[in-house]
């Protein structure tokens, strides 16, 4: 027995006491060039995950982990032109429905 605080406790092995580890949430991020206007809001505000090509936003990577910005950038797109959609369940996060 190890001694710890509090006493002898049992030894545990490492990684027991954690199940097993999941796969990060992968989100699919689309724009629409027949929509998009060019406003540059999705740029300005995740300079990282969006960029303005020819006048229209362009995801720069068309998967992506799982990231809350990217959700705040696409319900800001005044024409609601940037979707993003979790690849696990298929179900579109942004832009917001109202």
């Amino acid at each position: 027995m190890a001694q710890g605080f509090g006493g002898p406790r049992r030894a545990v092995a490492a990684g027991a006491l954690v199940g097993p580890m999941s796969a990060p949430t992968r989100w699919a991020v689309a724009s629409d060039a027949e929509v998009c206007i060019g406003a540059g809001v999705c740029a300005s505000v995740v300079p990282s995950r969006f960029r303005i090509d020819d006048g229209f936003s362009v995801p720069i990577d068309p998967v992506i982990e799982a990231d809350e910005e990217v959700l705040v950038a696409a319900n800001l797109c005044p024409m609601a032109a940037i979707r993003v959609t979790d690849l696990s369940t298929g179900a579109v996060l942004a832009p917001d429905e109202d």
